[in-house]
């Protein structure tokens, strides 16, 4: 996004919540932000705008702004993911072929090794997905789902 882009998103944030960044804290949101696609990033700030009651991090911003679903939505999508995978299991050329679900990228890497039968999987899927989550560098443009 552009340097006067990232610029709205700020004052966006100060008077949507009615807090004045330090210089130095809204040059931080700026430069972080630059890195982001500017429509995704500014519909998720009227997002919580509604709905939140803090300010978000710049981490959340990130996240949003890279479409990154939250645990509990990840944790569902996970859930679809697997039955597709068992389901895929059991194409022998009759035609039939399950619907790909639109899952994103970092749930189906967290489901790398996983299955349904497995015991506490929902667990194990969380702390894979949040350490992936928690590792992304600012500014890693690739995430789109």
């Amino acid at each position: 996004m552009k340097l006067e882009d990232a610029a709205k998103i700020v004052r966006m944030l100060e008077f949507g919540w009615s807090q004045k960044f330090p210089p130095e804290t809204a040059l931080i949101y700026v430069e972080c932000l630059r890195s982001l696609p500017f429509e995704p990033t500014n519909m998720a700030v009227q997002a919580m705008l509604r709905t939140d009651e803090f300010r978000p991090s710049v981490a959340s911003l990130c996240k949003a702004g890279l479409g990154v679903p939250p645990s509990a939505v990840a944790l569902s999508q996970a859930a679809v993911w697997m039955r597709y995978k068992e389901q895929m299991r059991f194409v022998n050329g009759s035609g039939h072929v399950p619907v790909r679900p639109e899952t994103h990228r970092l749930v189906i890497e967290s489901c790398e090794g996983l299955s349904a039968d497995m015991f506490a999987w929902q667990s194990k899927f969380t702390g894979m997905y949040e350490t992936l989550v928690r590792d992304i560098p600012l500014g890693f443009k690739e995430l789109e789902a």
